[in-house]
């Protein structure tokens, strides 16, 4: 006889299928945020690319006598291949991952396939447009933060004395002590 699905069995798969759907969800969601989402798919980016990394390394080397011909010319085809990898993750995940790479790139001790490869990182980062740099400041530190900080305009000369430039602005009356939390004579400090 044909077993029917009871309530709770069929709740349970709905559950199973929501939760799964919902993962999906937020994976896909994670990968394709402008901003980086909170960093899923770069943490699991991240964690493939070493174990394909080191996976590489230990059976291209695997058998061979540690500084032998054979050894060393191995070696730099895998570091070869594993500078480019390690450049593409830098590249896709951006950020820290791009700050790391350059670091990579000219610390000393590291091979030369690292090196070359991950100095394209110096001066090959992705560029933000102002709106998707407001975008996160705004979203990070409030709306009024562009407010406060954007049309104040200041030099200090070596004695110290500040010299505002007028920009039409109420923000650029205000005495460049307040906005930076000092006092002053702009309404109080703070």
């Amino acid at each position: 006889m044909r077993r029917m699905l009871s309530r709770s069995g069929l709740s349970r798969s709905g559950a199973a299928a929501g939760a799964a759907l919902g993962a999906a969800g937020f994976v896909y969601w994670d990968a394709t945020d402008k901003f980086g989402g909170v960093g899923v798919t770069r943490a699991a980016t991240a964690t493939a690319a070493a174990a394909l990394i080191v996976t590489d390394y230990k059976l291209s080397l695997r058998g061979l006598t540690k500084d032998s011909a054979p050894f060393v010319a191995a070696r730099h085809e895998v570091d070869e291949r594993a500078a480019s990898r390690l450049l593409y993750l830098c590249e896709r995940n951006g950020g820290l991952y791009t700050k790391a790479g350059q670091f990579i790139s000219t610390a000393s001790g590291m091979p030369a396939p690292f090196q070359r490869q991950l100095a394209k990182l110096q001066d090959s980062a992705r560029e933000m447009s102002w709106e998707d740099v407001r975008a996160v400041v705004v979203a990070e530190l409030g709306p009024q933060t562009l407010d406060d900080l954007a049309p104040v305009s200041a030099r200090t000369d070596r004695s110290g004395a500040s010299d505002r430039s007028d920009t039409g602005s109420g923000a650029a009356e205000r005495d460049i002590a307040t906005v930076g939390g000092g006092g002053g004579s702009g309404g109080g400090g703070g």
